[in-house]
């Protein structure tokens, strides 16, 4: 009798802890809406007493972006939603200023920075600064010539040796992260970046893309990503004599 009620006691603590982590299974299903899954956590630790490693900080990271990606009944687009709209955006917007149109777009615009435009002295964090610089990279076929790869400020370029910058066309596209470029070994001005960043989540990756000119305007390759594919790219390698061989180190792991 008292290994049956101990068999009972054992079956009913596994299978209330297995509902407990309930929430859990819920993230990982996206037909099931934002807020039931929020409801069911927090019923699952109302008055439940914290302990570390109980997942509580995990699904708040996921809560506060999840808020603001979410539709109004709790679900995010299907993937590639925004990135159409914007290419749809795009498209009428040049055609219009081709046609010699005013689609109430100002490239001048009355702005003025709100900084933060210098460092505190004396901080001791690891995030010292006002904006990460993830790579600084010299262009190969001349010397003056540097690029530098931001993780949430797209691509910047100097012409003269560092002394001057200026953001590339990376302005144009639908992520703003850039994490790594690589240079084409016999053509100057062709170049393939790496999108999103590539240490943490600050933004998303579309995938390898490609520029002819030195980085004013860009095109997709057969590496492409939708911005909710929450893919990363950490680095290009071109094969040195073989240019049309390339290595791209993904999370998923090496492509060729």
């Amino acid at each position: 009798m008292k290994r049956i009620a101990l068999l009972l006691f054992i079956v009913t603590i596994s299978f209330a802890d297995v509902n407990a982590q309930k929430w859990e299974e819920m993230m990982q299903d996206p037909s099931i809406s934002f807020y039931e899954v929020q409801q069911e956590f927090n019923t699952y630790f109302e008055g439940r007493e914290r302990i570390k490693g109980d997942g509580y900080n995990v699904f708040k990271r996921w809560e506060h972006w999840m808020e603001r990606h979410i539709d109004a009944e709790g679900f995010l687009p299907p993937a590639g939603t925004k990135q159409k709209e914007y290419t749809k955006f795009m498209t009428q917007y040049r055609a219009t200023k081709k046609k010699g149109g005013d689609y109430t777009v100002s490239e001048e615009g009355n702005w003025s920075s709100l900084g933060s435009n210098t460092t505190l002295e004396n901080w001791t964090n690891f995030d010292i600064g006002i904006g990460r610089v993830d790579q600084l990279i010299m262009d190969p076929f001349d010397s003056n010539t540097f690029y530098a790869c931001t993780p949430a400020g797209g691509l910047w370029k100097s012409t003269d040796a560092c002394a001057s910058w200026n953001i590339t066309g990376t302005d144009s596209l639908l992520t703003m992260g850039i994490g790594h470029i690589a240079f084409h070994p016999l053509e100057q001005d062709h170049l393939f970046a790496t999108t999103g960043d590539r240490d943490a989540l600050g933004t998303r990756s579309i995938g390898l893309i490609e520029s002819y000119d030195g980085g004013d305007t860009w095109d997709t390759t057969g590496l492409s990503y939708n911005l909710y594919d929450f893919k990363r790219i950490y680095r290009v390698l071109i094969h040195p004599t073989q240019p049309d061989t390339m290595y791209v180190a993904t999370l998923e792991g090496i492509v060729k």
